[in-house]
C-alpha cells in the first residue's frame, strides 16, 4: 500500500514486492500511455503538408513588409559581406548594438538572423526564397505538435492527430508569423520550444539511470536556449517542462491539498483542541479518501530531474539577462498601458489585450500586423462593458482548470468521458502515472503559455465531450465538425495571405480591424498620395497628438505641394506638442531642420537660422545643420554687408540699390524653375533606362554658387537636344541623400545605374557644360 491505496487499486499485482526486487530502468508516467502507431503519425504528417500547403499557396510572392524592412532588407547582419558571423552576436534583431546608448530594442535572436543570413546567401533578397522557408518551418512545427500530442491527450485516435496538425497548420493566426517573413522568430522559437518539451518527457523515461535523465534534461535545456535565442518567449517552455513534472510525474493534486488543508483548519477550536464533527451532512466518501491520499508525491529520480531543470534554466537565463546592458524605455505610442496611471484600469486594460487574443483563437477575423498605438482604446471607466468580457474570460479559464484538476479526484465511472481518473503504480522509489485520461491540467498550462497549441488540443477534447459515451454517429457529427472548421480556418488564412502582399494593402485591412491604431494610419498613408494621404496624416495626429513623424511627413507633403504657410503651421504644432508631451526615441531634430528650409523658402534666413541651431542641439546626426548654419551665416552676413553699401551709397547708387537682394527675394529661383524641369526620385530613374544622356543639376536655392550658375545652365539646355534637369534637394532631402550628394551645386551626367553617373567638375559656364555633355554622349555611343 502505498499513500492509502493498496496494490489491487493501482492495477498492479506485482506492485508491492518492487521494494525488493533489482529492477532495470523503466518508462515513468509518459511512457505508460498506449504508444501511437507508426502509421497514425505518418497519415497525420501528410495531411498536415497538405492542409498547409494548400492555406498557404498564394503567400510565395509577397514582398517584404513592415518589419520586414528593418529586420532583414536593411539589415546589415544579414548580409555575410558586410558583416561577419560574430556581428549577429553581438546585434539584437534589427542590426543594432545591444550595448549601443541609442538602441530601439533588446530583441535579441541570433537564431532567426542566422536563417535569413543563410537564406540571403543561397537566394539573395529574393522575397520567394525567404517565404518558402517560412512555410517549411511552419510544416515542422504543425508536425511536432502532432508528436506531442499523445503525450497531453490520452490514447489519440487516427483522426485525432489528423484534426489537431490540421487545426494547427489552417489556423488564421499563424499568417503573421508565416506570411509575415520577420514572423519567422515565432516559426523557429516554436519548433525549438516542442523539441525541449519532447527531450524533457524523455528524460522522464528513465527510471533508476540518473545519467540517462541527466543528459537528456540537459538537451531539453538546450533546446529551450536555442528557443531563447529565436524569440524571448521561447523560454517558457522551462515552466512548462515544471508543470508536466508535478501534474503527470509527481501526481500533483492541487485539490486534495486544499481539502486537507481546509480539514485541518475547520476541525480546530479557537481555544484549542477539535470542534465536534457535525452529524447531519459529514464529508463524502471522495472527500474523505482526497484527506488520506497524497496531494504530491516525489521520486529521486523527479528531484534530480527538477534540480538540473531549475538550476540550467537559471544559469542561461543570467546570461540572456546580462546581454541588456542598456535600459530601453517603451513608448506611450508602442505599450499605452504602461503608462496609465492607475493601477486598476493598467490591469484591466492589459487583461484586456488577453481576452481579445484568446477571442482571435476562436474567430480570427479582425487580424491586425500591429496592436499597438491605440488599437485596443484603454480601459479608463468602471462602466466601460469590456469589464464584463473579462470576467467572462476567466471564468471560462478558471472552469475549464478547475475541471482539469477536479479531475484527478474523481472516480472512475462509466459516465465520465472527459477526464478519467490517474492510476498509480508503485515500483520501489518511483511513482509511475498511467494515463487514463483524456486530458490532464498540462493542456491548460500550454493554452496559457502556447494558446495555439493549447487550443487545438482543446478542441479535439471538446469534441470527445460531445461524443462521450454516446451513439457511434456522434463521434462522426463532431469529427465533421471540426473538418469544417479546418476548411473555414484555411479559407481565411488564404485570404489573409493577400492582405500581406504589399505594404498598402496590410495597412488597408489593419485599419478595418483596428481604425483607432494611429501607426497605422501614419504608415498606410506614406503610401498613398493627395487628399486620401492627407487626411489619413492627420487622423494619426488626431488620434495621438504627440505623434511628431506624422508631422514631419505631413508637413512634407503640404512643402511639397507648395503649401508653405501650413507646412510651417504643421511642424510649428508638432514642435510644440512635442515639448509639452515628449516621446522617447523621437529625434525632434527632423521638425527643426525641416521647418528651416520652410522658413528659407518663404525668405525669412533669421528664422531658418534660428531652426538649425536648435537642431544642433538635439539631432543626432549633426552634419547637414552644421553646413546649413555656416552657408546661412555667411549668407546673413553678405546680405547685411550689401545693405550697409546700399545705405552709404543710397544718394549716388539707388538704380544699384535696388538691384541688391533682399531677405525675401529669390535669388532668380522662380525664373530657373520655369525653365529647367525639376524632377523627383521616379522621373530620375526613368530617365536613367532611357539612357538619353541627362545632365542634371542638384542643387540648394539657397545657395550663393547655384544662384550664379542659373543662367549658364539654363543657356546650356537651349543649345542640347538631351534632357537637362535639376533636382531641388531642400525638396528632394531623401533624394540627395541616396545620390551621395554632398556639396552644391552637384552637376552629373546620368548612367543607366548611379556607379556609371559621370559628374562634371569644369567651369560653370554655358560652353563648357554643353562640351562636356557632347564629349561623353559621344564616347558613350561609340
Amino acid at each position: 500500500m502505498a499513500g492509502g491505496r493498496t496494490a489491487a487499486a493501482s492495477g498492479g499485482d506485482d506492485a508491492g514486492k518492487a521494494h525488493h526486487q533489482h529492477q532495470p530502468p523503466r518508462a515513468s508516467s509518459s511512457s505508460m500511455a498506449a504508444p501511437t502507431s507508426t502509421s497514425s503519425l505518418l497519415l497525420a504528417f501528410a495531411c498536415t503538408l497538405v492542409v498547409t500547403a494548400v492555406a498557404y499557396s498564394n503567400s510565395y510572392h509577397g514582398k517584404f513588409v513592415f518589419d520586414d524592412l528593418p529586420a532583414i532588407q536593411q539589415n546589415a547582419d544579414v548580409d555575410s559581406s558586410k558583416t561577419s558571423v560574430l556581428d549577429v552576436f553581438n546585434d539584437n534583431f534589427w542590426g543594432e548594438r545591444m550595448d549601443a546608448h541609442d538602441a530601439q530594442h533588446e530583441s535579441y535572436r541570433p537564431l532567426t538572423t542566422l536563417t535569413f543570413r543563410w537564406g540571403h546567401d543561397i537566394h539573395g533578397m529574393n522575397e520567394t526564397g525567404f517565404h518558402i522557408t517560412n512555410v517549411a518551418m511552419h510544416t515542422i512545427a504543425s508536425c511536432l505538435v502532432v508528436v506531442m500530442t499523445p503525450l497531453v491527450i490520452d490514447a489519440p485516435t487516427t483522426p485525432e492527430l489528423v484534426l489537431v496538425g490540421s487545426l494547427f497548420a489552417a489556423h488564421p493566426i499563424h499568417t503573421e508569423a508565416v506570411t509575415g517573413l520577420v514572423g519567422r522568430a515565432e516559426l523557429l522559437s516554436a519548433i525549438f520550444f516542442i523539441a525541449s518539451f519532447l527531450a524533457y518527457t524523455r528524460a522522464s523515461k528513465y527510471v533508476g539511470d540518473i545519467k540517462a535523465a541527466a543528459t537528456w534534461v540537459a538537451i531539453s535545456v538546450a533546446l529551450a536556449t536555442a528557443a531563447m535565442l529565436s524569440k524571448e518567449q521561447g523560454v517558457t517552455v522551462v515552466g512548462v517542462c515544471l508543470a508536466y513534472e508535478l501534474l503527470v510525474n509527481c501526481n500533483l493534486n492541487p485539490i486534495a491539498l486544499l481539502l486537507r488543508a481546509r480539514s485541518a483548519k475547520g476541525t480546530k477550536r479557537p481555544g484549542g483542541g477539535r470542534r465536534p464533527k457535525v452529524a447531519v451532512s459529514g464529508p463524502s466518501q471522495q472527500q474523505k479518501k482526497d484527506r488520506s491520499s497524497p496531494w504530491i508525491t516525489v521520486s529521486t529520480g523527479a528531484v534530480v530531474r527538477l534540480l538540473l531543470l531549475l538550476v540550467l534554466s537559471a544559469i542561461v537565463m543570467k546570461y540572456r539577462v546580462s546581454l541588456n546592458k542598456v535600459h530601453i524605455k517603451v513608448d506611450e505610442k508602442t505599450n499605452p498601458a504602461n503608462h496609465m496611471e492607475s493601477f486598476v484600469f493598467r490591469s484591466l486594460t492589459k487583461n484586456l489585450y488577453v481576452t481579445l487574443h484568446a477571442w482571435l483563437l476562436i474567430f480570427p477575423l479582425w487580424l491586425c500586423c500591429d496592436w499597438s498605438a491605440g488599437a485596443v482604446p484603454s480601459v479608463t471607466s468602471a462602466s466601460d462593458p469590456r469589464i464584463v468580457y473579462i470576467l467572462l474570460f476567466y471564468l471560462a479559464l478558471a472552469a475549464v482548470i478547475l475541471a482539469a484538476l477536479r479531475a484527478r479526484s474523481l472516480p472512475k465511472t462509466g459516465d465520465q468521458p472527459l477526464w478519467d481518473n490517474m492510476t498509480l503504480d508503485v515500483h520501489s522509489d518511483t511513482i509511475v502515472v498511467r494515463q487514463n485520461t483524456n486530458a490532464d491540467p498540462l493542456s491548460v498550462h500550454l493554452i496559457t503559455d502556447k494558446p495555439y497549441i493549447g487550443f487545438c488540443l482543446l478542441l479535439i477534447i471538446g469534441a470527445r465531450v460531445l461524443a462521450g459515451n454516446r451513439p457511434l454517429h456522434w463521434r462522426s457529427y463532431a469529427a465533421a465538425l471540426l473538418a469544417l472548421v479546418v476548411a473555414a480556418y484555411s479559407f481565411r488564412t488564404h485570404t489573409r495571405n493577400e492582405d500581406w502582399k504589399d505594404e498598402l494593402s496590410l495597412y488597408r485591412s489593419g485599419l478595418i480591424a483596428a481604425p483607432t491604431n494611429a501607426k497605422l494610419h501614419h504608415n498606410a498613408a506614406y503610401y498613398m498620395s493627395g487628399e486620401e494621404q492627407e487626411h489619413h496624416f492627420r487622423e494619426a495626429i488626431r488620434l495621438y497628438p504627440p505623434y511628431v513623424s506624422a508631422y514631419i511627413n505631413l508637413g512634407v507633403n503640404l512643402a511639397k505641394a507648395g503649401r508653405i504657410d501650413e507646412a510651417i503651421e504643421t511642424y510649428r504644432s508638432g514642435l510644440a506638442m512635442h515639448y509639452k508631451h515628449p516621446i522617447y526615441s523621437t529625434d525632434v531634430g527632423v521638425i527643426h531642420r525641416n521647418l528651416g528650409y520652410a522658413y528659407m523658402r518663404k525668405g525669412n534666413l533669421n528664422a531658418a537660422l534660428e531652426q538649425f541651431k536648435a537642431c544642433l542641439h538635439v539631432r543626432t546626426d549633426r552634419t547637414r545643420c552644421h553646413q546649413m548654419v555656416q552657408h546661412l551665416e555667411q549668407q546673413i552676413a553678405q546680405q547685411q554687408q550689401q545693405q550697409q553699401q546700399q545705405q552709404q551709397h543710397s544718394g549716388s547708387s539707388k538704380g544699384r540699390g535696388s538691384e541688391s537682394r533682399s531677405g525675401g527675394d529669390d535669388g532668380g529661383d522662380s525664373q530657373f524653375r520655369e525653365k529647367v524641369e525639376h524632377v523627383g526620385g521616379e522621373r530620375l530613374a526613368r530617365l536613367r533606362r532611357e539612357k538619353s544622356g541627362t545632365m542634371v543639376m542638384f542643387y540648394a536655392p539657397w545657395c550663393n554658387h547655384c544662384r550664379a550658375m542659373h543662367t549658364d545652365y539654363i543657356k546650356a539646355k537651349g543649345r542640347l537636344n538631351s534632357p537637362v534637369v535639376a533636382v531641388d534637394c531642400t525638396q528632394q532631402e531623401e533624394l540627395c541623400k541616396d545620390q551621395g550628394v554632398t556639396g552644391y551645386p552637384t552637376l552629373r551626367l546620368l548612367g543607366e545605374t548611379r556607379q556609371e553617373d559621370v559628374e562634371y567638375t569644369g567651369n560653370r559656364e554655358a560652353d563648357d557644360v554643353v562640351a562636356f555633355v557632347i564629349d561623353k554622349t559621344r564616347r558613350n555611343r561609340n
